[in-house]
């Protein structure tokens, strides 16, 4: 039997998107519009699919950086040197994330660890939505594999301080909310004979926050405080990568199927990808459409994206451009040495 392979894998990821429909972590994934439930491999898996950690296998050092172009961040230092009480609007509807992770990997086993903090904002020209998540989440994540079969979980612990306000002409509210908790997701992914890949993503699996706070409504300025607990809802991601021939992959992703006894699929997301690899580079492109809600606000958001990536013995570099249908274009680049 072969020794045990340990893995040490540790990326500080920045996300900013234009788009109010964040694809997710990773330039490779977002060069394939965000379809990698069953592909998942890459330090980022506790992100896509827990299970998926099973198929690193060496030592990753990696940076991710995303950002639209053309648009004024004044307001995120805004935002950052007030402790989130500035409501400074963007130029442009914004998504912003900043994410970290690091993973321990065995032969088949691995422990990860992920971080996470988002931005939103969306201006429909009656109501504006705005979000700051300020605080964080963590993952413990643990996979094994064998047979072409693997299954991995993630343990998270919930802290996160945020602020939402939805405002329109006639009114609107403002909450300042304290979340903490458990909570646990699983993954599976099943390989058959290295064509076809299905994955499968459970989140928020009996998992109940301990939230509080004050609520503003406008335009009495009547201020309350609330404590409550709160259930997430239990969602899937579902995902099935094919391999046409060795170095081809086209594939599909369905991301939020209601699981929970009550609520919707009112915020489903479809996502289609597919990556060409030539030699040590690759080819990608995908799109993706979204039903996203912010604050009282519902729209329908799509993107097209597109990527390119180099992938040597000692280090790769994947670069991803998203074209939201709200316009813009957002660059996405990962950077990666392997030890």
């Amino acid at each position: 039997m072969k020794k045990c392979i340990f893995i040490l894998a540790v990326s500080m990821v920045l996300v900013m998107a234009l788009s109010s429909a964040a694809l997710g972590v990773g330039a490779r994934a977002l060069g394939m519009g965000g379809a990698f439930t069953a592909l998942a491999d890459g330090p980022s898996a506790a992100y896509w699919n827990p299970a998926g950690l099973t198929q690193t296998r060496i030592v990753n050092l990696g940076l991710n950086a995303e950002a639209p172009l053309n648009q004024d961040y004044n307001f995120i230092l805004d935002a950052i040197n007030s402790g989130g009480s500035t409501l400074t609007p963007p130029t442009n509807p914004f998504h912003a994330n900043l994410n970290g992770y690091a993973t321990l990997q065995f032969k088949f086993s691995a422990v990860s660890l992920f971080y996470t903090s988002e931005m939103h904002y969306y201006d429909n020209g009656s109501t504006i939505a705005y979000s700051a998540d300020l605080g964080s989440s963590y993952y413990g994540t643990i996979a094994f594999g064998l047979l072409g079969v693997s299954v991995g979980g993630n343990i998270k612990y919930i802290n996160r301080q945020y602020r939402t306000y939805d405002v329109s002409a006639t009114g609107g509210n403002e909450y300042i909310t304290t979340d903490q908790g458990l909570g646990f997701d699983l993954g599976a992914l099943v390989k058959f004979l290295n064509k076809v890949h299905i994955g499968v993503k459970i989140e928020n699996i009996a998992t109940t926050i301990d939230r509080s706070g004050t609520h503003t409504t406008y335009p009495s300025m009547d201020e309350e405080p609330y404590k409550q607990s709160v259930t997430l809802p239990m969602t899937a991601n579902l995902g099935v990568a094919f391999k046409p021939a060795k170095d081809s992959t086209l594939a599909f992703d369905i991301h939020g199927v209601n699981l929970s006894s009550t609520g919707t699929n009112d915020n489903l997301s479809y996502h289609l990808g597919f990556e060409q690899k030539l030699a040590i580079f690759a080819l990608r492109c995908g799109y993706q459409t979204a039903q996203v809600t912010v604050g009282s606000s519902s729209f329908t958001d799509s993107a097209f994206s597109a990527g390119i990536g180099i992938d040597a013995i000692f280090g790769a570099i994947d670069l991803a451009a998203k074209m939201p249908s709200n316009g813009g274009t957002v660059i996405n680049a990962t950077a990666m040495i392997k030890i």
